[in-house]
């Protein structure tokens, strides 16, 4: 088994290029461009905890969008016993 881990984001890394002019209702109901920040970005997070409840749950694997050159995906993975320590 391979437990290096190859690329690392936060959430807020994940939403950095997120197009919110593409959300026009909000756009048209909020005025200020922070206000739109924070409303888009309170959906984005739930829209994320959704899917990790659903990776956990129904053990699926959710394809990130790429950039560029780079590929990802979210699994979850039961690690024990001798395979646990050598990851440890």
């Amino acid at each position: 088994m391979n437990f290096a881990i190859g690329w690392a984001c936060t959430l807020k890394d994940m939403f950095y290029k997120f197009p919110i002019e593409k959300c026009k209702y909000i756009c048209e109901t909020h005025k200020w461009k922070s206000q739109r920040f924070v409303l888009v970005f309170k959906i984005f997070r739930e829209c994320i905890r959704v899917i990790l409840d659903d990776i956990v749950e129904n053990n699926v694997t959710f394809k990130l969008p790429s950039f560029g050159y780079y590929k990802g995906e979210l699994h979850y993975e039961i690690v024990e016993g001798e395979d646990f320590r050598k990851a440890y």
